[in-house]
């Protein structure tokens, strides 16, 4: 149902109070936007830009009923508070809006990268950040960005609204934009879908502190002169909206079941690792969650392991043996950079190079890091189906005179999780960036080496990892070309 606007002059001046001298908490700092290319470009050449009309949505369609605020009739109210507010400020000097000056979905991806590795030194006692958990809310976050920036573009067009700065001469726009126009705002759109989702991944955290990060947010946009206050007010409400079904859609996709299972036994079955000997593995049912583009998270499930004391079997463990004595630093330091965190979270900030090297538009990057982030998350779902198939044990358990580079991950080794995860984000990447194709391979093949060169792998771990990471992208290229993002 369509609300009406309320008065926002004093609530906004009272929003610049109070961001002007607050500190945001939780990682927040960590956010660098170093410049804004949230600015018309040619896209690379790779890439397409459907028309604006005909982006296609994850979730919640472009056109669907959000509830948006209706735009005032008319602009000299909120002309007057922009006025306001931009002479409380110093000449050349706006932090709020210089801190948001970004494509709308770098800095919510930033925080969540932030986050996720914050939460991976509290495993396994909390289990937010496990790989599997970690990019699943990745990729509602980004589906959320996505899908919001969609609906918001859809009704810009619609409704033509002038920004600030084009509709009073004596009114500057200090940050960047990509439309010439301005309802409803979609940064604040992407804002409050991201804050919405953020509070849900992370329960532990304060939700006023996601909310109050995206109210600064849209007000940067209002401070630098290209958004007015009903612009806001309609992109966080729009987001809001579009981030509470999200989450509504998450709380079914089997996530928050809870495995009351055994482990098998048998030759070559999987025991707890030193040196937590954590119980229970992480996640052994998250090969029965809801994909976003399998059929099913087994539809690429790998042949058998070989059988443990046959010749294939013995060779791997063998080739382990011969790669602790040749390491170099080299690999140690890979083996060690791949193994500090959530490795979805290394490819999302490798995204984040990609969209800046090839200078996207807004809505451009948001689907590639939506398109990457569930292609990383369906590649995780077929990985564990596949592990809680097999349960394979680790290379420690058959030979604990192994050095390990570090403690080996609570869970059965086939397939390798960074192989499959990894293939799946290089070759999508690849495909959407031939001009990079190579250093995206590049970095999916060492990440997953890493996992050998740290003895928590069999080779044949890796090479299963990297054949269903492999298809799952060619799934995630196929959806970019049905969408017409991928000529």
């Amino acid at each position: 149902m369509k609300r009406p606007l309320t008065r926002v002059g004093s609530r906004w001046r009272s929003r610049l109070r109070r961001v002007l001298v607050m500190t945001i908490p939780i990682g927040f700092g960590a956010m660098t936007a170093t410049g804004c290319s949230d600015v018309p470009t040619d896209p690379t050449p790779s890439l397409a830009s459907p028309d604006l009309q005909e982006w296609r949505s994850w979730v919640v369609e472009a056109d669907a009923d959000l509830g948006v605020f209706h735009r005032p009739l008319s602009d000299e109210v909120e002309l007057e508070e922009i006025r306001a507010l931009q002479s409380q400020l110093e000449p050349d000097h706006n932090p709020v809006s210089a801190r948001w000056n970004a494509l709308p979905s770098t800095p919510w991806t930033e925080l969540a990268v932030d986050l996720i590795d914050r939460y991976v030194g509290t495993l396994p006692r909390n289990r937010v950040a496990t790989p599997v958990r970690a990019s699943r809310g990745a990729a509602l976050l980004h589906v959320a960005i996505h899908d919001a920036m969609v609906a918001a573009r859809h009704r810009k067009v619609q409704e033509s609204r002038a920004r600030p700065h084009a509709a009073a001469s004596d009114i500057q726009a200090h940050v960047s934009y990509a439309l010439d126009f301005g309802f409803p705002s979609e940064h604040a759109a992407a804002a409050g879908a991201a804050a919405t989702v953020l509070a849900y991944i992370f329960p532990d955290e304060n939700p006023d502190d996601f909310h109050a990060m995206a109210e600064e947010a849209g007000l940067s946009r209002v401070l630098g002169g290209v958004a007015f206050p009903s612009d806001v007010e309609a992109g966080l409400a729009l987001g809001r909206e579009v981030g509470h079904r999200i989450v509504a859609l998450a709380r079914t996709d089997g996530s928050e079941e809870e495995w009351i299972g055994s482990i098998p036994e048998g030759p070559g079955i999987w025991e707890p690792t030193p040196p937590r000997m954590t119980m229970p593995p992480y996640d052994p049912l998250a090969g029965t969650w809801r994909p976003w583009l399998l059929d099913d998270p087994a539809q690429f499930r790998p042949a058998p392991p070989p059988e443990v004391d046959s010749a294939p079997f013995d060779q791997a463990m063998e080739e382990l043996r011969a790669v602790e004595k040749r390491l170099t630093g080299d690999m140690v330091n890979s083996a060690l950079y791949w193994a500090t965190s959530a490795p979805s979270m290394r490819w999302h900030l490798y995204v984040e190079e990609e969209i800046e090297a090839h200078e996207l538009d807004p809505l451009q990057a948001a689907y590639i890091h939506s398109l990457v982030s569930v292609a990383m998350a369906d590649a995780y779902l077929a990985c564990w189906e596949a592990k809680y198939h097999f349960w394979l044990l680790r290379p420690i358990t058959l030979d604990p005179s192994l050095t390990v580079l570090f403690p080996t991950p609570p869970f059965p080794a086939y397939p390798s999780g960074h192989s499959t995860i990894s293939m799946a984000a290089g070759e999508t990447l690849a495909g959407l960036f031939p001009s990079t194709a190579e250093r995206s391979l590049d970095r999916a093949w060492t990440a997953s080496e890493s996992r050998v060169w740290g003895a928590v792998h069999f080779r044949f771990d890796a090479e299963a990892g990297k054949e269903q990471g492999a298809r799952i992208a060619e799934l995630a290229l196929e959806r970019a070309r049905i969408d017409g993002v991928l000529k």
